[in-house]
């Protein structure tokens, strides 16, 4: 029987070491270790982008420079290195003719973009890039390139 109830007491301070029953002296415990983890940085770089311009629909017609709304949208800032797709919904030809001083500088010419056409360009360069339609010259714009 001393057996048994000695075999019980040493299961039961086992367990009851296990649990946390037992208090350690605040003295023997180890100090805690704080460590510093260097937050990773994870830095996407998106790359060149296409944005698109709309040449309103009507814009033929003398009146849509009053509430800047010949392009939609009407001035963009981009990334050097992106593309402008301007695309042709309006029933008439249009140009996208570069201009310095409203004069065109031959850096980009679309030509006739005939109805439900368009016309790109990438702009490598950073800098304000003024653009209007030869055929409608009412129909100014710029982009802005960063």
């Amino acid at each position: 029987m001393k057996f048994a109830v000695g075999v019980i007491t040493v299961m039961g301070v086992l367990v009851a070491g296990i649990l946390g029953i037992i208090g350690v002296e605040p003295g023997h415990l180890p100090e805690p270790e704080i460590v510093e983890v260097e937050p990773e940085i994870v830095e996407v770089v998106a790359g060149p982008q296409t944005h698109t311009i709309l040449i309103a629909e009507g814009s033929s017609l003398a009146g849509c420079e009053r509430d800047d709304a010949c392009y939609i949208p009407h001035t963009i800032t981009i990334n050097s290195g992106d593309t402008v797709r301007w695309n042709n919904p309006d029933a008439a030809a249009h140009t996208i003719t570069s201009v310095t001083d409203m004069v065109p500088d031959g850096l980009f010419d679309s030509g006739l973009i005939m109805i439900d056409a368009s016309f790109e360009y990438t702009f490598e360069e950073s800098g304000t890039y003024d653009y209007f339609c030869i055929v409608h010259p009412w129909m100014v714009s710029s982009i802005q390139v960063n």
